[in-house]
């Protein structure tokens, strides 16, 4: 039996990730909410997942099932019919480990029956996008194909331009997968040797929604933290 009385931070989250979670069709977030509120940890809530911030990793769960409100019986109703996608993003992980193109994604590791343990970002794209570079430390640099750089190196800003270039040279299965928004830091990050095998990983398992929200850099290298992909084919894929 656990003594409650020495339990840490990383325990007590594993508890609060093992309650059952609805997603909340009318407001957009957890339908418990009041459960991780009363926590005083720092979560998150997605579309598919619900995520607990602790100082050196992240701990997800996937929700339960969907929650909405009934204008005919006026009263809250609950289903418990949602796909396992934090589930789904362990599987993938272990098959990137299997063909060795885990390095593009955050290590992911399942601690507790339907959670998991994965990798923190120091910041996203999109933080860094969003004017966060002005805060990096001094130190911190980046690795790309054209070595060790202060700032995160871009490649092609425009759509147009990334198109081009991801067809020119064999990468066009990208465009889609990829969003734009962080496309260029990709190519700029990695050869297209690496790309390449990329491109085939995400297709075999109909990965998408890999945006700047989903993306960011570990002591410099750039890694995808959720990697699900929403609404594919992954879940049917992944129990063949």
């Amino acid at each position: 039996m656990t003594n409650t009385l020495y339990k840490t931070d990383y325990d007590e989250a594993v508890d609060i990730l093992s309650e059952v979670f609805h997603y909340d069709e009318d407001s957009g977030t957890v339908f418990e909410e009041g459960v991780l509120d009363d926590s005083d940890f720092e979560w998150h809530c997605g579309a598919s997942k619900v995520v607990i911030v602790l100082e050196d990793c992240v701990l997800k769960t996937s929700y339960i099932g969907w929650s909405w409100y009934n204008e005919e019986t006026c009263e809250d109703e609950v289903s418990d019919d949602f796909p396992d996608y934090a589930k789904m993003e362990y599987q993938l992980y272990q098959a990137a480990e299997d063909v060795g193109v885990d390095y593009f994604f955050t290590e992911t590791k399942e601690v507790a029956p339907s959670i998991y343990e994965q990798q923190k970002v120091d910041f996203s794209v999109s933080d860094y996008v969003g004017g966060y570079d002005r805060k990096l430390p001094i130190t911190y640099k980046f690795e790309s194909i054209y070595g060790r750089q202060i700032n995160p190196p871009q490649f092609i800003l425009n759509c147009e331009g990334l198109h081009s270039y991801c067809k020119k040279h064999g990468l066009k299965d990208l465009v889609g997968r990829i969003k734009p928004d962080v496309l260029g830091y990709f190519l700029a990050t990695y050869s297209h040797e690496a790309l390449y095998d990329l491109q085939q990983f995400l297709a075999e398992y109909d990965i998408n929604d890999i945006r700047a929200g989903n993306c960011g850099w570990i002591n410099g290298e750039l890694k995808i933290f959720d990697f699900c992909g929403f609404k594919t084919e992954t879940e049917k894929i992944l129990s063949k």
